[in-house]
C-alpha cells in the first residue's frame, strides 16, 4: 500500500493537460473570491484555500520531470490544504451557512431588481 502511494505521489509531472486544468481552476476560485472580496464585501475563504490548492497542482504538474520529490511535495501540500477544509465545514458549519444564506439574499435582491426594472417597463409602455 506504501508503494503504491509513493508511485503515485512522487510520479512524474503529468504536463501542460493538467496544469492548464489546475490553473484555470485556481483562476476560477480566486475570481470567486475577488467577486465576494469586492462586490459583496464578504470574501469567501473557502475559495481562497481552494484557489491556492488548485495553484499548488498546478505548480506541481507543470514542474519537470526531474522535479520528481518537489512535485510530491506540492501535491501532498495540495492535498493537505484542500482537507483541511473539511473540518471546518464539520465544526463550523456556521461559515457555510452564512455563505449560503448571503448567496440567497443576493438571489432576492437581484430578482426584486429585476421586477422592478420590469414594471417600469410597462408603466412606461
Amino acid at each position: 500500500m506504501e508503494a503504491r502511494i509513493r508511485e503515485f505521489v512522487f510520479r512524474e509531472p503529468d504536463g501542460r493537460p493538467n496544469t492548464l486544468v489546475m490553473f484555470s481552476g485556481s483562476l476560477v476560485f480566486f475570481s470567486l473570491y475577488a467577486y465576494y472580496d469586492i462586490l459583496r464585501d464578504s470574501p469567501s475563504v473557502f475559495a481562497l484555500v481552494m484557489a491556492v490548492g488548485f495553484a499548488l497542482s498546478g505548480i506541481a504538474e507543470s514542474l519537470p520531470e526531474e522535479r520528481r520529490r518537489v512535485a510530491g511535495g506540492l501535491r501532498v501540500t495540495a492535498v493537505l490544504l484542500l482537507l483541511g477544509l473539511i473540518p471546518v465545514i464539520i465544526f463550523t458549519p456556521e461559515l457555510v451557512f452564512s455563505l449560503l444564506n448571503s448567496l440567497a439574499e443576493y438571489d432576492r435582491s437581484l430578482i426584486t431588481m429585476h421586477s422592478v426594472g420590469l414594471l417600469y417597463r410597462v408603466s412606461i409602455a
